[in-house]
């Protein structure tokens, strides 16, 4: 029994999505929002080639070397077990053609990594997966794929387990971990691109799911009194930014955190591609406030987008300077809270956002209307 699939034969069980949902299991130990979130992700990975390209890039980097060889996902997934025995199901596999490489991805909504007691030892999923595919192909690899990676999905990456490089080899071992706020981004930059063609109602349909149940579930409270009150200014101001410049666009609704609050703003800068910053509040000690000591709205490139060296250059005359910190290296340009906040009225302290920010672009060369 193999564990690929090829998707460019006839009998590849490509995901449909209505009859995919329906028949979804209901059982005390299965929840449902992971389940359904996996199936519309699988179907829309095994339509939309740009996404699934967006999505391997962010597991695997250039190892995938795709090509123009067809890609599927799916979610009908069976390794073979280990002894003792006992079934496993990797929720999600995206398979390039010719046995040229397989990814399986452990989804997570609301559960933890289920623990896998064996012959060998005590695992966690993502690496019972890797040792359950070294042990098959050790015995016969005829029919899998050249380049086996597992990688996991979830709210926090960063609680993933750690891999054990001692589990796999070569060919099979373990990709990244990815959250479901990258994967949110992911469809929003193909979808801005018209990545999903026909499927675009169904991605912004799926996006506004991830916003309301997996990102921000109803109920959950802001109990940081700086992110309480950022995520109130961020929602009054990025649509009066955007409005004043020619071309802009918004992401996804002002996203909370643990430690920030932020949303994209699209610009284009009069280039083909448009470029995005990321406007955010950081508390004090946040993990993305570039190591100030106070609270401080940001105005930032991408630091996994970073813009064209042309866009830099005038980010650089404008006052950004390169930032790091737990996101990477960027041009960022930030302005503490205490100068938002100092007039303790709601009207001033927006007039006060709106003017730096429309500042900070018009100054690195955006079009900024009166």
């Amino acid at each position: 029994m193999t564990i690929y699939r090829d998707p460019s034969t006839s009998d590849y069980p490509h995901p449909q999505l209505f009859v995919d949902l329906m028949a979804r299991p209901s059982k005390i130990d299965l929840l449902p929002l992971e389940l359904q979130v996996t199936t519309v992700l699988a179907w829309l990975l095994d339509r939309s080639r740009p996404f699934a390209l967006a999505l391997l890039d962010a597991f695997l980097g250039a190892e995938h070397e795709a090509g123009e060889q067809a890609i599927g996902a799916r979610t009908q997934v069976t390794p073979p077990p280990l002894p003792p025995g006992g079934p496993l199901f990797p929720d999600l596999s995206i398979d390039i053609a010719d046995c040229a490489v397989q990814l399986l991805i452990e989804v997570k909504v609301d559960a933890t990594f289920h623990t896998h007691v064996l012959d060998d030892g005590t695992f966690l999923q993502p690496d019972t997966y890797v040792l359950a595919w070294t042990r098959a192909t050790e015995l016969d690899g005829r029919g899998e794929a050249r380049v086996r990676r597992v990688g996991t999905l979830s709210r926090t990456p960063a609680d993933a387990p750690r891999p054990d490089a001692s589990l796999g080899d070569a060919n099979t071992h373990r990709a990244a971990d990815i959250s479901w706020h990258a994967v949110r981004d992911l469809i929003d930059g193909v979808a801005s691109v018209g990545g999903f063609d026909g499927l675009q109602v169904v991605a912004q349909e799926f996006v506004d799911v991830l916003e309301q149940r997996v990102l921000h579930p109803a109920g959950a409270e802001i109990s940081d009194p700086v992110l309480a009150w950022g995520i109130e200014l961020l929602a009054d101001v990025l649509p009066t930014v955007a409005a004043r410049v020619p071309g802009a666009s918004l992401g996804n609704n002002v996203a909370a955190q643990l430690d920030y609050v932020g949303r994209y703003l699209r610009l284009d800068f009069g280039l083909e591609t448009p470029i995005q910053f990321w406007v955010y509040i950081s508390t004090a000690t946040g993990r993305y406030n570039g190591g100030r000591t106070e609270a401080n709205l940001w105005l930032s490139e991408r630091p996994d987008e970073r813009a064209a060296s042309e866009v830099r250059a005038q980010l650089a005359t404008a006052g950004f300077s390169d930032v790091t910190d737990l996101a990477g290296t960027a041009l960022r340009r930030a302005l503490p809270l205490t100068h938002i906040r100092a007039s303790g009225e709601p009207s001033v302290e927006r007039e006060v956002a709106v003017a730096w920010i429309l500042r900070s672009l018009q100054q690195a060369g955006a079009q900024v209307l009166a």
